[in-house]
């Protein structure tokens, strides 16, 4: 059911559910109820009651979303017991933009059709550099419409196990570059570089669809997203963007139901990531949320990195208008990832329509391939930068700094359960189990995506971690089940102001195998009362290719001012050879309490 903007029934003046009930009516009307819910905010309502009904919504043409809210103030939309369908495989169903303290609670969303698609691998060519899938019934089987897969000509599919239906051990992201249709549900997928050389035949296989947000939050401050559900999500399930922040959240994101005509049940729960924070100004509060198959990770927050474009004047390009402001602080970096020197900005301003920038700044750096997403500004600095062609900046004011994590199960995702690049943040009391990639990671990253910073003054306690990084890829430099670090261009980054103040207090590592804290490019690191059950139960070869030792306990590298205290190692398996280990690159590292 949906809603009829005529058919509103009546306004219940100082009642205690308080503002305007919605009658349900039997149209698939996004307009209609986005009509009724703008007529009682318009009213002076601070709140509108959604009643419990399914409403099946299309992106009505020409906006960005099935519900769109821009600018508004101090209002509560009440939809307990609603579920909210889109039926466009790529639809936004809330769009918040530029708004200031307004809550959505009790929201089930969902899409149908899902936006991704699943199935089984039935052959395997002899050179193992395609396969063939058999998608299964009641799954999207447009895989050659790019509307809809494979964008930027760029495939990512994933293997489970037939019994548990989790993600392979044995198997990472495979790696597309088309499909190519064989049949009305038989495709072969040709990929980047040869499978591994593991049985596959018969097992189960998923790919994401393209997407953006079931959930998006553009500039907003001081929201609340309360008692939510999504199921089979679009992209990011939310996604803040921007603005000042501190906005709060607490849902769940799970796999959805077996669709129409399916006979078996999906094996994603999203595209991508559960939750998603970019360039706020004040972090986020994530408390008692769960977070489980998503197709990425669990919960980034970071920022952006800018690249020189010019050095005298400075000019910048960045992927945001709203890059920095008056009185914010950018760190520099060369590109090694090496801090080079900080000041605060006088003035920001963009350039002149005509721009041409003097140096080759976009040269590796991939989100900065697409001009038609660049901004250049012009800025003035309190004092004077050494900046050099392709060296990146980043505004320490936006990174959604100030966040905290509490009380969050976060389980079976596909990459890091946690991913912080911010500072003044605490993670505490959360479960982080089977995420095929680092648990927790604190970790800039240049290059790819040019998402800033280094993190300062995090406190990371009485965490369990079970399980994590699953996937033994040799290549990956944050190889720990707890990572804190950097890498660019081939090596850790070194130390020189890297992740600073950081402590690790109470946590609780269980049944993970390879390396379970990793540390590199940190200062003043606490690791204190932290337990760590029957690790290296199973051989790991995760991070081996970069110089990281899988079979030490604790792995530290381009560091300085570390202290090991008062932690317990109980059961651990044969593949540990060692507790500890330290590079020459380290230094002043306190370890004579480490277990005592």
């Amino acid at each position: 059911m949906v809603l009829a903007p005529t058919r509103i029934i009546s306004f219940l003046a100082g009642m205690s559910l308080g503002g305007w009930i919605l009658q349900p009516a039997q149209a698939n009307d996004a307009p209609a109820l986005q009509a009724s819910i703008t007529k009682a905010y318009q009213a002076g309502e601070k709140k509108i009651t959604i009643p419990p009904g399914t409403y099946r919504l299309e992106t009505p043409e020409g906006t960005k979303a099935c519900l769109l809210f821009s600018k508004w103030k101090d209002f509560e939309i009440d939809a307990t017991g609603a579920e909210f369908i889109g039926i466009d495989r790529k639809s936004t169903i809330f769009f918040f933009d530029r708004c200031e303290n307004v809550t959505l609670r009790g929201a089930q969303i969902r899409h149908d059709p899902v936006p991704f698609s699943q199935g089984r691998i039935v052959a395997i060519a002899p050179d193992r550099k395609s396969l063939d899938i058999r998608v299964a019934d009641g799954y999207p089987r447009d895989l050659d419409d790019k509307r809809y897969f494979a964008d930027e000509g760029l495939i990512l599919a994933n293997v489970f196990d037939g019994t548990t239906r989790l993600w392979r051990r044995d198997v990472a992201d495979i790696y597309g570059t088309e499909f190519v249709r064989l049949g009305p549900s038989l495709f072969r997928l040709k990929t980047k570089t040869p499978l591994p050389d593991v049985k596959l035949m018969g097992e189960l296989i998923a790919w994401r669809g393209n997407g953006t947000a079931d959930i998006r939050i553009y500039r907003c401050s001081r929201m609340q997203m309360l008692d939510l559900s999504i199921r089979s999500g679009i992209g990011f399930c939310i996604h803040e963007n921007e603005g000042e922040g501190g906005n709060y959240y607490r849902y769940a994101v799970t796999r959805g139901p077996t669709p129409e005509g399916a006979t078996e049940a999906p094996l994603f729960a999203s595209n991508a990531d559960a939750f998603h924070s970019s360039n706020v100004r004040k972090g986020p509060t994530l408390e008692d949320c769960l977070f489980e198959f998503t197709d990425d990770d669990g919960i980034p927050i970071h920022g952006a990195y800018a690249l020189v474009a010019d050095a005298k004047p400075l000019v910048i390009a960045a992927l945001s208008r709203d890059f920095c402001r008056a009185g914010d602080t950018l760190r520099v970096y060369d590109k090694a990832g090496t801090f080079q020197g900080s000041a605060k900005v006088e003035s920001f301003s963009l350039a002149e329509k005509n721009f041409k920038p003097q140096l080759g700044y976009s040269e590796g750096a991939h989100a900065f391939q697409n001009a038609s997403k660049i901004t250049f500004a012009e800025i003035r600095t309190s004092e004077p930068l050494t900046l050099k062609e392709g060296w990146r900046m980043a505004n320490i004011d936006a990174l959604g700094s100030g966040f905290v994590i509490r009380r969050c199960t976060i389980r079976h995702v596909r990459a890091r359960g946690i991913l912080i690049k911010a500072n003044d943040g605490l993670i505490e009391d959360s479960l982080i189990e089977g995420a095929t990639m680092a648990g927790i990671a604190l970790w800039p990253e240049m290059g790819h995506w040019d998402e800033s910073d280094f993190s300062h003054n995090i406190t990371i306690r009485n965490n369990t971690l079970r399980d994590v990084a699953l996937w033994g890829t040799r290549g990956n430099g944050m190889a720990g089940a707890l990572t804190i670090g950097a890498r660019e261009g081939g090596h850790f980054v070194a130390s020189r102001d890297g992740h600073r103040d950081i402590v690790i207090e109470g946590n609780r590592f269980e049944r993970n195998d390879g390396v379970n804290i990793l540390l590199s490019t940190t200062q003043g690191v606490q690791i204190r009362n932290n337990t760590f059950l029957q690790p290296m139960q199973q051989a790991s070869s995760r991070g081996a290719s970069t110089g990281i030792d899988p079979g030490s306990l604790i792995w530290i590298t381009e560091s300085r001012q570390v202290e090991l205290k008062n932690n317990i190692l109980s059961q651990p398996g044969s593949f540990q050879e060692s507790r500890i280990t330290t590079t020459p690159s380290c230094a002043d590292i306190a370890q004579g309490e480490a277990f005592p």
